[in-house]
């Protein structure tokens, strides 16, 4: 089993710098909203609407590189376990009913695959939610997304945020933080944090080896 140092794990955490760039917009109606996300010169931009109030992101790249590296590992551990997954990363979801809407870093349908599969546009509207919504925190708090998530009907989302990986789960009217993700039993969310902070700069190949030697261990 490959070991990191907590001494070393901390120290290669405090490399990830944030880069990103956040302008939050107070008093938007959802009209507003939709006529900015929908016009094509704000295709760069992530947009988080909720209760009049619009968070425009852009991402940097060690934003992208820690996403990249978290689907690579689910990608393989739920192959490895015979757990079908369909992405969708980046979808504009909307809640119209409740007037919210946002992009993930990445989402999952784990279950209920066969409703949603060939279909060429879902519908949130008609359609079931993706299970499982990915956050990659770097200058954001994502738990204010947890309302907009509700609203949507997810019902698992992970957060990445210096330097651990945290698995929250919707139970009791709320997201609460759990031990174990339940749509991907098992999942060793402590030991991929640690890998990707060991590796966030290496080639996607060693990346990759590095944590199924550990997980295989």
């Amino acid at each position: 089993m490959v070991t990191l140092a907590a001494e070393h794990v901390r120290g290669q955490a405090n490399k990830l710098l944030p880069r990103n760039n956040v302008i939050r917009l107070h008093g938007l109606n959802w009209s507003e909203y939709l006529n900015l996300r929908e016009d094509s010169a704000n295709d760069h931009l992530r947009m988080h609407y909720s209760n009049e109030e619009l968070l425009l992101m852009t991402t940097g790249d060690l934003h992208e590189r820690l996403a990249r590296l978290i689907d690579l590992y689910l990608t393989v551990w739920a192959r490895a376990h015979d757990i079908r997954l369909m992405s969708y990363g980046r979808w504009t979801m909307f809640a119209e009913s409740d007037h919210k809407g946002l992009e993930p870093d990445n989402c999952y349908y784990v279950r209920d695959i066969p409703d949603v599969k060939g279909q060429r546009e879902l519908n949130l509207g008609s359609d079931p939610p993706p299970h499982l919504a990915v956050e990659v925190d770097i200058t954001t708090d994502s738990e204010f997304k947890f309302e907009i998530y509700r609203a949507l009907g997810i019902q698992a989302v992970w957060i990445w945020r210096t330097g651990t990986l945290v698995a929250y789960a919707f139970q009791n009217d709320g997201f609460s933080p759990v031990e174990s993700s339940r749509l991907i039993p098992e999942f060793p969310l402590a030991r991929a944090a640690d890998i990707i902070i060991a590796h966030y700069d290496s080639d996607d190949g060693t990346a990759l080896d590095a944590f199924l030697t550990d997980v295989s261990a």
